[in-house]
């Protein structure tokens, strides 16, 4: 992984230079480094429950708009 190997050359080279180098940004190895970042998988299940979240209880039932 390119954070990993940034990670074990930052006391040799400068950080900014290595994440050009390897074409990341540097504020997403600093997320990476600090332990913010979410993994994909866990990000993606996030999606799926708030998608459960609004078909269940946010959006209008379709007889709300059939009353005259």
């Amino acid at each position: 992984m390119r954070y990993a190997m940034i990670d074990q050359l930052r006391h040799q080279h400068p950080v900014t230079k290595l994440c050009d180098l390897l074409n990341v940004a540097k504020s997403g190895y600093q997320a990476w480094s600090t332990g913010k970042v979410v993994p994909p998988r866990k990000l993606e299940d996030m999606r799926v429950n708030q998608r459960r979240k609004l078909s269940t209880s946010q959006r209008p039932n379709v007889s709300t708009f059939l009353v005259c």
